[in-house]
């Protein structure tokens, strides 16, 4: 039998103690509600979203709210998100729960069971959230929230909860501000200290995050090298080394720290490193760099070989040629089509080259660069890039092959529905 919405809503706005009996009924039953509805637009008809989600808001605002209470209204939340996207933005517009959650995840005790319940659960409305307001979640702080999150709590969390907060790591991670982030700093450290973890998985994703982080410098036209202060050139050239070892131990090997198994995101962050920053190239010449590219070409797999040589395709091009012949970043990519004579005028120019605003065919450099992002898997980087350089993704390179083909070949499903 369903519930009266307005008896319903009346008990979720109870304060008092004397009601929390009454609350904890009409959430668990809003819960279930929502979850075994075979119909959810006439669910919403009856319990409208726009009523429930700010009462359900105003939950996480009582300061007196028991921690089971909130532990089910988090849930509550979570399974309004999953069934519609559109109830992210009236979350996020509620004045205050973004904090509210921040603030119970900093203080909340994980050793035990039901505050550790809540702090898993405030992941998940996080990570349901970030799919479409990211800018909601990052302005309150929330970054710095999970990461501490992340850093103090990874070894008592479910793996499942650790992953959720390394993908809102990675969403927010995207929204830094190189020029104007005052917690910058604790942000590289805190992903420093996510390098060394013993969880390759763990390792993985920060490093996805500083390559995130490395295109967003990129992009700013702002140097790199801070991203090198809390030991990622350390990681960064273990992580070359280990190919080959990986190899010969194979399964005997334990798990390494400051190890990353991603050689593509490896390499594809050294590129982004040096093309942004002459210090960290300048150091990187002077390290252990050649060594460990030497072990990783004599190591690793085809893949890997062919990253690497992209890279050291760019070292050359900075040896020899020079910074100034790399091509800015956002400037327009040069087409594949000569221009015609001086004395001759194409009566059909190519629709490439009629109009600035036409869709191009990136030059051979671009096209690596394409490749390499494709190769990294990194998807926010791939359509910037594209979007940002206006190019075919239509186009053929010289081998015949189309976008299409190496994204189905080395990237993800959202590359190839991009």
């Amino acid at each position: 039998m369903e519930a009266d919405p307005d008896e319903l809503l009346n008990w979720l706005k109870g304060d008092g103690s004397g009601e929390r009996d009454l609350q904890i009924i009409a959430l668990e039953q809003l819960c279930m509600l929502v979850l075994m509805s075979d119909n959810i637009d006439r669910c919403f008809e009856q319990y409208q979203p726009r009523l429930f989600l700010p009462a359900l808001c105003d939950i996480f605002s009582d300061p007196l709210a028991p921690t089971h209470v909130l532990e089910v209204t988090a849930r509550a939340l979570t399974y309004f998100l999953d069934v519609s996207v559109d109830c992210a933005k009236k979350i996020t517009s509620h004045p205050t729960i973004i904090r509210s959650m921040c603030t119970c995840l900093q203080a909340v005790d994980i050793e035990d069971r039901t505050n550790k319940d809540l702090a898993e659960q405030i992941i998940k409305v996080f990570e349901r959230l970030c799919s479409r307001e990211t800018s909601s979640i990052y302005e309150q702080d929330g970054l710095r929230c999970v990461l501490d999150f992340i850093n103090t709590c990874y070894s008592v969390v479910h793996k499942d909860s650790l992953q959720s907060a390394l993908n809102v790591v990675v969403k927010l991670i995207g929204k830094i501000d190189p020029q104007n982030s005052p917690t910058l700093d604790q942000t590289i450290e805190s992903l420093s200290n996510l390098l060394l973890h013993d969880d390759t998985f763990v390792a993985d994703n920060a490093l996805r995050c500083f390559a995130t982080l490395a295109d967003r410098f990129s992009r700013k036209n702002v140097d790199p090298e801070p991203l090198m202060r809390y030991g990622l050139k350390d990681v960064l050239l273990r992580s070359l080394h280990y190919v080959s070892k990986s190899l010969t131990e194979t399964h005997n090997a334990p798990n390494a720290r400051g190890i990353t198994t991603n050689l593509s995101v490896v390499t594809g962050l050294l590129s982004t490193l040096c093309r942004g920053s002459a210090k960290v190239t300048h150091d990187l010449l002077r390290s252990d760099l050649p060594d460990a590219l030497e072990a990783a070409l004599c190591g690793g797999d085809e893949r890997c070989v062919l990253d690497i040589m992209r890279f050291l395709d760019l070292l050359i091009v900075l040896i020899f040629e020079g910074r100034q012949a790399l091509p800015r970043p956002g400037s327009s990519v040069r087409t594949t089509n000569p221009p015609p004579p001086p004395n001759e005028t194409p009566q059909n120019p190519p629709a490439s080259t009629t109009a600035t605003t036409g869709n191009t065919t990136p030059s051979d450099r671009s096209q690596q660069q394409i490749i390499e992002y494709i190769r990294s898997r990194n998807l926010q980087v791939f359509t910037n890039y594209i979007e940002e350089n206006n190019i075919d993704v239509n186009y053929t390179d010289n081998v015949g092959q189309t976008m299409l083909n190496w994204v189905s070949a080395f990237g993800t499903r959202e590359m190839v529905e991009y």
